[in-house]
C-alpha cells in the first residue's frame, strides 16, 4: 500500500497543526509478508471505501495485493466520500462482523 498525502491541516490534541506530509509507505504489505513467513495468523481484514474517496486507488491496490497473497479479507466499494456519512453506513455493517 503506497499512500501519498499532500500538505493538509490535521487536528491534534493541541489544536490545528499544518503538516507537509508527502510520503510513501509499504508497511501493510511488509507486515503481511512477515506474518506469513513466520507462520503467524493474520488479523481478519474488513476494508470499505467510497468510490469518490481520495484513497480509493490506494485501497484498490492493497486489495489486489491481498488477493495476490491469498489473504482472506472483505473488500467493499460503494458510492461515497471519505466522510462521516460513508463511515456511518459501513460501521453498521462492520460491527456485527466484529462482535457477531
Amino acid at each position: 500500500l503506497r499512500i501519498q498525502i499532500e500538505a493538509r491541516t490535521f487536528k491534534n490534541f493541541s489544536g490545528l497543526l499544518k503538516l507537509p506530509l508527502i510520503f510513501e509507505f509499504t508497511y501493510h504489505e511488509t507486515l503481511v509478508k512477515k506474518l506469513k513467513a513466520e507462520g503467524k495468523p493474520l488479523p481478519e481484514l474488513f476494508m470499505c471505501c467510497g468510490t469518490e474517496d481520495f484513497l480509493l486507488e490506494n485501497n484498490r491496490e492493497f486489495h489486489r495485493f491481498l488477493e495476490a497473497e491469498n489473504v482472506e479479507h472483505v473488500y467493499e466499494e460503494d458510492a461515497g466520500f471519505h466522510d462521516i456519512a460513508f463511515w456511518d453506513k459501513y460501521v453498521k455493517k462492520f460491527i456485527p462482523l466484529m462482535f457477531g
